[in-house]
């Protein structure tokens, strides 16, 4: 079976509709990840940071480490 004729044979058993939704889904759980790893990145950074680098930004230790330990999942 070629490519097409699969992807007709799949596109019958959901509808276009469907594949929209799952698309849009995909799409909106890969913006999520992205969204989740930068976050990640720069609480690893202030982690990283000094008492003055902190000052220098407007930030106490208790603030950074209070970030620091966000769950993700509450974000």
């Amino acid at each position: 079976m070629s490519s097409d004729e699969e992807h007709l044979r799949l596109s019958g058993s959901i509808g276009v509709a469907g594949w929209k939704s799952m698309r849009a889904i995909a799409s909106w759980l890969l913006e999520e990840a992205r969204i989740w790893a930068s976050k990640r990145a720069s609480r690893k950074v202030l982690r990283d940071l000094t008492d003055g680098e902190l000052l220098d930004i407007g930030l106490t230790r208790s603030e950074a480490n209070r970030e620091v330990n966000r769950s993700f999942f509450w974000d």
